[in-house]
């Protein structure tokens, strides 16, 4: 009796050097890995697979009769559904942690753009086009918030008047 899994594997090309190396343009290969019957257990089977000129095994895996997930099925079909099943769960996988990673990513450039690090006394750009002069800081535990006198005005607050904002909305008079 015979058992089988399918893999995707990619193989190391040479490179102008004669040196092994990753290929550049990936292109995995769909192949069938063959595993034997070792022995037959009330509750599943030993399967193992022999280096290339036979001899000892050189892998062997025990694998349940009655599982939904299995490493290796006994025919190629339910081998190749399988295949297809993890490997949709992987990229279901991957997405989510690359969606992590692109969230903390942005999240990690918008602290780098809000920590521009103002002190009291500097000119300061506001919303709304107005200008105004740092007058006192507050470190808050979630936010930087600054109190701001307003120098110039469009109109939204009144010249001289003391607005707190927030870091992110403040940048640096150029």
């Amino acid at each position: 009796m015979k058992f089988y899994r399918y893999e995707a594997v990619t193989y190391a090309v040479l490179d102008m050097d004669g040196e092994y190396v990753s290929p550049t343009i990936r292109s995995p290969k769909i192949e069938l890995r063959t595993y034997e019957l070792i022995k037959e257990t009330p509750k599943g089977y030993w399967i193992g697979s022999r280096g290339w000129k036979g001899g000892n095994w050189w892998f062997e895996k025990w694998i349940p009769k009655e599982s939904r997930k299995r490493f290796a099925y006994p025919t190629k079909e339910e081998a190749l559904r399988n295949y297809i099943k993890r490997t949709e769960k992987r990229i279901k996988i991957l997405k989510s942690q690359l969606q992590e990673c692109e969230y903390g990513v942005r999240t990690a450039k918008a602290m780098t753009m809000c920590s521009q690090s103002f002190d009291v006394g500097d000119e300061v750009n506001l919303p709304f086009k107005e200008k105004g002069e740092i007058v006192e800081f507050i470190d808050l535990p979630w936010a930087s918030r600054y109190n701001v006198r307003i120098t110039e005005s469009n109109g939204f607050n009144e010249v001289g008047e003391i607005v707190d904002f927030f870091e992110r909305d403040l940048k640096f008079s150029e």
